[in-house]
């Protein structure tokens, strides 16, 4: 069976600094293997993370959620970064149409299936 659409969103202060695996990710994007969105936080005036970016493909991922069965792996901060994220998820399934309970039930249910998983530490 062939896998479906992945999507890779990456995030970072400095693309220079802190991009671990830059290359290898930019290579499988280039071979058509995973669509790699990154967020160097730190690289603008303005801050943009992995959330924003999300945001920004909010319909696609709504769309692999709730129609294409995705599995989610959030790695990072547990701090901030996974809270802000998980909060993302929970917006943009709400924007597609869900309510908030829903939404939350969505994310939980998919958790005990073991598709939304969350390698954090703080």
């Amino acid at each position: 069976k062939q896998p479906g659409e992945m999507r890779l969103f990456y995030g970072c202060r400095r693309r220079n600094e802190d991009y671990l695996y830059g290359s290898e990710f930019e290579s499988m994007h280039d071979d058509g293997i995973v669509k790699l969105v990154v967020a160097f936080s730190r690289e603008q005036e303005h801050k943009v993370y992995v959330q924003d970016r999300m945001l920004e493909h909010q319909k696609a991922l709504y769309d692999l959620i709730c129609k294409r069965g995705a599995h989610i792996f959030v790695c990072g901060d547990g701090a901030k970064m996974a809270k802000d994220v998980h909060a993302c998820m929970e917006k943009i399934l709400c924007e597609g149409g869900m309510s908030p309970a829903d939404a939350s039930s969505k994310l939980s249910a998919l958790t005990k299936e073991g598709k939304y998983i969350r390698d954090i530490w703080s």
